[in-house]
C-alpha cells in the first residue's frame, strides 16, 4: 500500500485539524507512506529515528523487531525519496470474533511510545499515518504504553478514549554515585549499606554476563522470574521471543544481563537494554525462596546505577509495575496511558448486538436468569 502527498498540502490539512502553525516556504516534494512487513534497507534510518526518542524505545530497534514473528508486523514508513522522515510499527491482525482489523503495538515494547519523526516533519508524518488509519472502514485500535502527550490520538481519530495505566519510574543520573545516594532517604541508604555488606560477606558480587553467557542469563532469568511471579507472569509466555531479542541485542552491543552472583550461583538478575546514554531495566528476577538472598534485588539495582554513573549514562528507565518498590530509587515518574479507538459500525455494534442477544436468550421462558442480569454480566 502506498499513499502519496505533497508535503505542503499535507501540512495544511494538519493545520486545519490540530491548529498547528507551519512556518517557512512550502516545499513541493512528494512524500510517500509505504506499508511493509520488513524494514530491509530502511533499518539504519529507522534505528536513527528510534535513538532520537526521549527516552528511546530499545525494543523498536530494528534488531529487536526482526527477532520477532514478523507475519503480523506492519511498518508505516513515511519517506521522501531515499530519506525516511518517520513512521510507526504496529501489530495488525483480524479479530476472529468481529472479523475486523485490530491494531496494537508489538508485544512488550516498553513505555513512552509515539510516532517516530525527524525534527521539522512531525506534521507530514502524522498526516500520512492518519490517512492509513482512515483508509480502514472498520478498525479497532488498542495501543498500550503511550506517553500522555502522544500525537497518536489525533492520528488514529475515530471514537478515541484515553485511559491512565500507571506511572513508570525513571532515574536521572547525576554522574557520580555519591551524589545519587545523597538524594535518597536515610533509611534507603542505611538499608542498602547493611544488605550490601551482608551479601558481600556471603560472597555475592555484582557482575555483567559476557555476551557468550546469554544462555546462562536466560536460564537464570526464567527460573528467578518464575519463582517470584509463577503462573501470574505476563512475561513468561513471551519468553521464547524475548530470548531471540536478547541474543540479537547482545550481538548489536545494546543488551546485557546484570547479576548478583557467587561463582555460578545467581540470586538476582536484570535484563538491561542500552540505546545511547539511556539504559532500560526491562525485566528481572530474584531468589525469594531463601532468607539469605533478602535485599538482593535492591543491592543489584543500586549496583547497576553505580556502574551507570561511571559510564556517562544519563537515565535509567525502570518501567511501570511494582512502582512502590521502584520509587525507593527515584522521585521521578512518567505517566503511561492506553489509547482505544473504534472506527466504523462493526467494532461498535457487533458487541452491542451480542449483549442484546444474550439478554433476549436469558429472558426466553425455560432459560435461567433474567434479561437484566444477563445484560449486566456480559
Amino acid at each position: 500500500m502506498r499513499i502519496d502527498a505533497r508535503e505542503d498540502q499535507t501540512a495544511a490539512r494538519v493545520v486545519g485539524q490540530a491548529g498547528a502553525r507551519v512556518g517557512g516556504a512550502p516545499t513541493r516534494s512528494i512524500v510517500r507512506l509505504e506499508v511493509t512487513d520488513r524494514l530491509r534497507e530502511w533499518a539504519p534510518q529507522w534505528d536513527a529515528l528510534v535513538a532520537q526518542g526521549d527516552p528511546p524505545t530499545p525494543l523498536w530497534r530494528s534488531w529487536a523487531l526482526e527477532a520477532r514473528d514478523s507475519s503480523f508486523l506492519r511498518y508505516l514508513l513515511v519517506r521522501r525519496g531515499e530519506t525516511l522522515l518517520g513512521g510507526l510499527v504496529v501489530d495488525l491482525r483480524t479479530s476472529t470474533g468481529l472479523r475486523t482489523p485490530v491494531v496494537r503495538f508489538p508485544q512488550e515494547c516498553a513505555t513512552s511510545l509515539d510516532l517516530l519523526s525527524t525534527p521539522g516533519h512531525e506534521e507530514v508524518v502524522a498526516a500520512l499515518v492518519a490517512e492509513w488509519f482512515a483508509s480502514h472502514r472498520n478498525l479497532v485500535v488498542d495501543l498500550f504504553d503511550l506517553r500522555p502527550a502522544s500525537r497518536l490520538p489525533h492520528v488514529v481519530q475515530g471514537n478515541v478514549t484515553i485511559t491512565a495505566i500507571g506511572d513508570a519510574p525513571y532515574v536521572q543520573l547525576p554522574g557520580d554515585f555519591g551524589s545519587y545516594l545523597a538524594g535518597r532517604s536515610r533509611n534507603f541508604r542505611s538499608g542498602l549499606k547493611r544488605d550490601r555488606r551482608r551479601l558481600e560477606e556471603a560472597g555475592y558480587r555484582h557482575r555483567v554476563l559476557a555476551p557468550d553467557e546469554n544462555g546462562v542469563g536466560l536460564t537464570a532469568l526464567y527460573r528467578l522470574h518464575r519463582m517470584r511471579h509463577g503462573d501470574d507472569s505476563d512475561f513468561l509466555p513471551w519468553f521464547d521471543t524475548f530470548a531471540r531479542i536478547a541474543y540479537a541485542g547482545a550481538a548489536a552491543g545494546e543488551f546485557r544481563f546484570d547479576v548478583l552472583a557467587r561463582d555460578d550461583e545467581i540470586i538476582a538478575i536484570e535484563a538491561m537494554f542500552q540505546v545511547g546514554p539511556y539504559i532500560n531495566d526491562f525485566q528481572g528476577g530474584r531468589d525469594v525462596a531463601r532468607d539469605a538472598a533478602r535485599g538482593a534485588g535492591t543491592v543489584l539495582v543500586a549496583a547497576i546505577i553505580e556502574d551507570a554513573c561511571t559510564r556517562d549514562v544519563a537515565e535509567l528507565d525502570l518501567h511501570y509495575g511494582f512502582v512502590s518498590w521502584k520509587r525507593r530509587f527515584t522521585d521521578t515518574v512518567r505517566p503511561v496511558v492506553r489509547l482505544h479507538s473504534t472506527r466504523g459500525w462493526a467494532p461498535v455494534w457487533i458487541p452491542r448486538a451480542k449483549r442484546l442477544a444474550a439478554g433476549l436468550r436469558s429472558a426466553t421462558p425455560g432459560r435461567s436468569g433474567t434479561a437484566h442480569k444477563a445484560a449486566g454480566d456480559a
